[in-house]
C-alpha cells in the first residue's frame, strides 16, 4: 500500500466525498492532519460519519476537517454478539456509503483497494462499514413516539 492515491483515484475518491460532506476553508495542514489518529468527519445532518484510518485517506479528507485544537475522534463501537437484530437505516445514507466505496474499489491505481468491504451491524446501533482506509459509520433511524 502506497503513501498516496495516484491523481486519477484521489479526484474520484474527492468527488465521492464532495456529495457527503462540506468543504472547509480553514482545515488543517498535512502534517497536523497525520499526527492525528483515526479522524471523523460527519455529513452536515450527522447521520454518517467518515472515518480516515490511514495516512492516504487522512490526506483526501483533510479538506472536510476543521481546523480545531481537539478534533473529533472516531468513537469506538463495542458491537456484542447477543445484540444482533434488526436496525432501520436511511436509505438514502445507505447509498451514498455505498457508493463511496463502489468508488474506492474500482480504482485503477497501483493500489487499488479490494472490492469488498465489512459490514458490522446490531440491533438499534450505528453500523459500521470499512475497509483498510475508510469506515463509515451510518446512525441507527430512532422511531418516533
Amino acid at each position: 500500500m502506497g503513501n498516496n492515491y495516484n491523481v486519477d483515484d484521489s479526484c474520484k475518491i474527492l468527488k465521492a466525498l464532495n456529495k457527503i460532506l462540506s468543504e472547509i476553508d480553514d482545515c488543517p495542514s498535512e502534517k497536523e492532519m497525520l499526527k492525528m489518529d483515526d479522524v471523523i468527519v460527519l455529513d452536515p445532518a450527522n447521520v454518517m460519519g467518515i472515518i480516515a484510518k490511514t495516512n492516504r485517506a487522512k490526506k483526501l479528507i483533510r479538506r472536510f476537517v476543521l481546523k480545531d485544537e481537539n478534533p473529533r475522534k472516531a468513537p469506538s463501537l463495542e458491537y456484542h454478539k447477543q445484540e444482533v437484530g434488526k436496525c432501520r437505516l436511511s436509505t438514502e445514507y445507505m447509498v451514498q456509503a455505498i457508493n463511496l466505496f463502489k468508488v474506492i474499489s474500482t480504482l485503477k491505481g497501483d493500489d487499488a483497494e479490494e472490492e469488498s468491504f465489512n459490514i458490522i451491524s446490531a440491533k438499534n446501533f450505528p453500523i459500521t462499514m470499512s475497509n483498510k482506509d475508510w469506515a463509515i459509520i451510518l446512525a441507527p433511524r430512532i422511531e418516533n413516539d
